[in-house]
């Protein structure tokens, strides 16, 4: 196969493992190091939230963390391997087959955790059929999120708005206090005058 070539021609399974290598050796997987745990601790959240999953939410939250080219990257990946799970009737790659296959190249640490091995590739696993089967929703800011900071936004305006007026009331009583000051440190200096 020539480079830049036609893939036409090329088996399935050579461009997949093409794929995987190449996410495999980038320098620091898709998913980045740093968030590796955050991304596997979101499979344990289990309350539902708006319908949704807290699994989902959380995971779909934690793709905000990522870097913008990865998180553009992770979107586009996902998007394309919902299309193939689409033909899981013809290819037999389901969302649960792709995110097997690709788990362990897209969202992996050297660091070792206090998961077993098992439990920490079942929830690398889970987090990637997530995202597959999410695609549509990935590095998009979900309405309920929208809605809650919205609310926070009222109440910190609210919050900062009596903290204003307070302050306010605050530095016309100094002020008042000040001028009493003066008043006393004025009528003891007189006194003072009067004594010498």
């Amino acid at each position: 196969m020539e480079a830049g070539g036609d893939l036409s021609g090329a088996h399935a399974v050579d461009v997949a493992s093409l794929l995987k290598q190449f996410f495999r050796e980038l320098p620091e997987p898709l998913m980045t190091t740093d968030l590796h745990d955050v991304f596997v601790q979101c499979v344990g959240a289990s309350h539902a939230v708006d319908g949704t999953s807290a699994s989902l939410e959380a995971v779909l939250l934690a793709c905000l963390l990522l870097p913008d080219t990865n998180l553009a990257t992770l979107r586009y990946l996902v998007t394309f391997l919902m299309q193939v799970a689409a033909n899981s009737d013809c290819n037999r790659m389901d969302s649960s087959n792709l995110a097997i296959c690709l788990a362990p190249n897209l969202l992996y640490s050297e660091h070792t955790s206090s998961a077993s091995d098992g439990q920490r590739l079942e929830a690398e696993t889970t987090v990637i059929q997530l995202l597959i089967e999410n695609a549509a929703c990935v590095g998009m800011v979900s309405n309920s999120v929208i809605e809650r900071a919205s609310l926070l936004n009222i109440c910190f305006t609210l919050t900062a708005e009596s903290s204003t007026s307070v302050h306010a009331g605050a530095t016309k009583a100094g002020k008042v206090a000040k001028k009493k000051k003066k008043q006393r440190s004025g009528s003891l200096q007189g006194f003072i005058d009067l004594i010498v």
